[in-house]
């Protein structure tokens, strides 16, 4: 069992797509020059992506090119972290990933965490729902977007 912060959560498997998102959460930190990855490193991996959270930015007709510009103004660049320096999760990725991609998951009925059950998990940080709201992308909407793709 993982721990959310609260309840303990069981732990899902990773469909490959955020397996994908995350290595690129990864990326976008040590590029940046964090030590850790935070919420808006991992919006910026499924944006990079695509997969269903993909998908369902493009349904909605967010702008990902201005998306990834106000990302990248929330995230500030403080030089680069060598490649052999480990970058790990900061607490509140750990709880995106851990509780709420978890139980959007568990929501939709699905065995695997996918794109858009750490879409959805994002919007639990206030900064990147409102960033994704003013995009174009609010929650209620991309929540019926992910209902569809999980029932196609």
């Amino acid at each position: 069992h993982l721990s959310g912060g609260g309840e303990p959560v069981p732990a899902l498997p990773l469909e490959g797509a955020a397996e994908q998102a995350l290595v690129l959460a990864e990326q976008h930190a040590r590029q940046r020059g964090h030590a850790a990855v935070q919420p808006g490193h991992l919006l910026l991996g499924l944006v990079d992506v695509g997969d269903d959270a993909g998908q369902i930015l493009q349904r909605l007709e967010v702008d990902t090119a201005g998306l990834r510009v106000a990302l990248e103004a929330h995230l500030p660049k403080r030089g680069r972290v060598a490649k052999a320096t480990p970058v790990e999760m900061n607490a509140e990725t750990k709880t995106v990933l851990v509780s709420h991609a978890v139980a959007a998951a568990r929501a939709t009925g699905s065995e695997r965490v996918g794109t858009r059950h750490l879409l959805l998990g994002l919007y639990r940080v206030p900064a990147l729902g409102a960033l994704l709201a003013t995009a174009g992308a609010p929650e209620d909407a991309v929540r019926v977007e992910a209902l569809r793709l999980g029932s196609a």
